[in-house]
């Protein structure tokens, strides 16, 4: 629905409207203003059999007729134009949420939850009450169409009455103020996994807020078959969020078999702490808190404002089932592989809603040669997923600035690695800094056919950085529009020798017929390159570019614009960039690539647990220089290949400084047999450089604003993707004047 706004009127005064709409002016009924026909469509709810605050639940637009567009995909065909080609908005009323607060970087007016933009897409929905979802659809003729649907969320306590909640404290002391009435009460993890394990309906786990819980204290809890139940973990109690501290192999809590009672989990305020640390890249590489494995019971999971840090990943692979899985209002930063991980869910929906997924801002850039994975140091980007049925996301913060391979950070999003066909997702309302791109929607590697699907970019600002030299977005996979984004560049000079295609690089591999033919539509984007002559690297700065020769593609209403580069470009219209972009301050402080390598050789002999081995100093060092060093310098680690990781922060290796050399003395408490190769990592942290500012970005980027209107396009878009308001003409670039 349209909301119009007056301002300068008296209450209870007369207001007398003239529309003016498609040549029809009229003062009478709306009917006579011109709005054009009107289409249906319904609302599909995807949701668990009882909704508990605070839950994520998705929504779809179906049964969709009377648009220029049909409501799905021909036979035989994968391409749904209706995915594409109409513009749906969903609006809660009734009962506004609140902004998110985990994003940081986040355009002005975008941090909304209250509404949505596309065909399938998920709310948070992070207080009990009565929440209308309304649902307004427009394609580019003026059909529209409404639809509404009322949802109702339980309050957890009146769900979870008596013993069906546990009340969990670590404190000897504890006084149990404040606890939920009647709930059981535990004392340890052994209570808790006999509390999921002795359940016969919905089970509440709370932890008590200011605690921390260590991982020596830590148990793994796992609903693993019928009778399990494990429907909400939060926690009780004033003060932070508890910490709870991860495991060094196997998830906290887990769900894996295929018979498990629970239908939906929900986990809720909790800060969950690995032992990564990517500023001096040393630490355990701690496993995932969630495990998470649907197989062939559909379940529904929500993990709503928690935080995450130090750790390996964020695992959410939610199964090969109808699942669905819901990130709202959450924080994942300091990760070393990588920092969210899903892997498979054929028939999965997964949405992330107002989350910060950020690196570390002064996080080594990953190793030190360029050579690939290597556990020892940080390696790839905020988000990457292998195959799902559908992924949502928005309202998102994301900052990548490491990787693994030929000293090139990883995008910020890796989309569809598996390339799977007749896959969708939309991203919209997000933000993402950092990468050799931005976005890369592509096959994990070079013998992953690309398949096409439905993907939509909608209203998204990309922030290059001194890695990027390739494009704002890669893309690999027909079915695929992208319209109201932005993308800077920033003026710093460039790190890597430019090889850059065009702000958005469509390319393939050996994909199956049918994938090049499926409609590519990218128009009313802007793209700036805002780098100067000592700063250009000499390329075109272009807005679209094919290698693989996609046959159905248009490309229009756009803007390319870079004044300053020694090949100018200003397509499109003139510029006004005397205003900063809203509410984004870019973060990418410079490259620094960890200056002290790892050391490497074969055991000559077997090391007996409580025996030693010996190995030169590196260069440049000698015993005096070690001995000098800080106590904190400690953090030592060293990979034995096929056996593992020891560390001497577990206490598991010793390193002594001696005249002849670095003893490495084995606490493990097995023996290292004779001729398996080592990788040995010491801790320097004291003597780490200080990130150099060549490369720094600036604190802000200029709002690029076209100065005249372009008319043209695939019609009118129904919202400016910066201000909100509504356009009364096609433009060219992602904003209206």
């Amino acid at each position: 629905m349209v909301t119009l706004s007056f301002r300068g009127f008296a209450q209870g005064a007369s207001v007398a409207l003239l529309a003016t709409q498609n040549g029809n002016s009229s003062s009478g009924s709306v009917s006579m203003w011109g709005q054009g026909s009107v289409g249906t469509l319904n609302i599909q709810t995807i949701a668990p059999s009882i909704l508990v605050a605070p839950i994520v639940l998705g929504f779809e637009a179906i049964d969709i007729a009377g648009f220029d567009v049909s409501g799905g995909p021909g036979p035989g065909a994968v391409y749904d134009p209706s995915f594409h080609e109409i513009t749906f908005i969903w609006t809660i009323n009734g009962q506004p949420l609140a902004p998110y607060s985990a994003p940081q970087n986040m355009v002005t007016g975008w941090n909304n939850p209250n509404v949505a933009y596309g065909k399938k897409i998920a709310f948070h929905f992070s207080d009990p009450g009565t929440y209308v979802i309304d649902l307004w659809a427009v394609d580019s003729s003026g059909t529209t169409g409404t639809a509404s649907t009322t949802i109702v969320v339980s309050n957890p306590d009146s769900v979870f009455p008596g013993v069906q909640t546990v009340c969990y404290s670590n404190d000897p002391g504890e006084t149990w103020a404040g606890e939920k009435p009647s709930c059981q009460r535990a004392t340890s993890f052994s209570q808790l996994a006999s509390a999921i394990g002795n359940a016969s309906g919905p089970l509440r786990i709370l932890f008590k807020r200011g605690q921390e819980y260590l991982r020596t204290e830590v148990q793994r809890l796992q609903f693993t078959g019928a009778g399990d139940y494990m429907n909400h973990v939060g926690t009780w109690g004033a003060g932070a969020k508890p910490i709870l501290h991860g495991l060094d192999s196997g998830p906290i809590f887990e769900t894996y078999n295929a018979d498990h009672t629970t239908e939906w989990c929900t986990f809720d305020n909790l800060q969950f702490r690995g032992d990564w640390d990517p500023v001096s890249e040393t630490g355990k590489q701690t496993y995932s808190p969630f495990q998470f494995w649907s197989n062939d019971r559909s379940t529904h999971f929500t993990v709503s404002r928690c935080d995450f840090s130090g750790f390996d990943l964020i695992h959410g692979t939610p199964g090969e089932v109808s699942s669905f899985m819901g990130f709202a209002d959450c924080v994942v930063t300091d990760w070393q592989n990588m920092g969210i991980f899903y892997q498979t869910g054929a028939a999965a929906f997964v949405a992330m809603l107002g989350c910060r997924i950020q690196q570390h801002v002064d996080a080594g850039n990953g190793p030190p040669n360029g050579e690939g994975t290597n556990s020892f140091y940080n390696q790839h980007g905020p988000m990457r997923y292998g195959h799902l049925d559908h992924m949502y996301v928005a309202c998102c913060d994301m900052f990548s600035r490491c990787g693994w391979f030929d000293k090139t950070d990883q995008p910020c999003m890796r989309m569809n690695t598996d390339g799977a066909i007749d896959k969708s997702f939309i991203i919209e309302r997000v933000v993402c800094e950092g990468g050799s791109d931005q976005i890369t929607i592509s096959g994990n590697n070079g013998g992953t056919p690309e398949q096409p699907g439905n993907m939509l970019i909608d209203r998204v600002l990309l922030i290059g950085t001194a890695m990027n030299f390739r494009s704002f977005i890669y893309a690999e996979y027909g079915g695929l529009t992208v319209r109201n984004v932005i993308g800077v560049m920033p003026d710093v000079p460039g790190y890597k020798p430019n090889t850059w295609n065009g702000s958005i690089y469509m390319t393939g591999q050996i994909g199956p017929d049918g994938n090049e033919d499926a409609p590519v539509r990218v128009y009313g984007n802007t793209f700036l390159n805002l780098q100067s002559p000592a700063n250009d690297p000499g390329h075109v700065w272009t807005e679209f570019a094919d290698s693989e020769g996609f046959t159905d593609k248009t490309v229009e209403n756009n803007i390319s614009h870079g004044p300053n580069l020694n090949n100018s470009v200003t397509a499109g219209a003139a510029m006004d960039l005397s205003t900063d972009i809203p509410g984004v301050s870019p973060r990418y402080k410079g490259i620094l690539f960890n200056e002290f390598g790892q050391e490497n050789g074969t055991l000559g002999a077997s090391v007996p647990n409580n025996g030693s081995f010996t190995l030169p100093y590196p260069a440049g060092t000698g015993q005096a220089y070690w001995l000098a060093l800080p106590a904190t310098d400690n953090r030592h680690q060293i990979q034995l290949s096929g056996v593992g990781f020891f560390h001497a922060s577990r206490g598991q290796i010793a390193v002594g400084y001696e005249t002849s050399g670095i003893r490495i003395t084995n606490l493990s408490g097995a023996t290292w047999n004779s001729g398996v190769t080592w990788a040995l990592k010491l801790d320097r942290k004291s003597q780490k450089s200080s990130i150099p500012t060549t490369y720094q970005s600036p604190p802000a980027l200029p709002l690029p604003r076209p100065l005249s209107a372009i008319g043209g396009g695939l019609g009118v878009m129904p919202f400016d993707d910066f201000e909100e308001a509504e356009r009364v003409t096609p433009t060219a670039g992602a904003l209206n004047l």
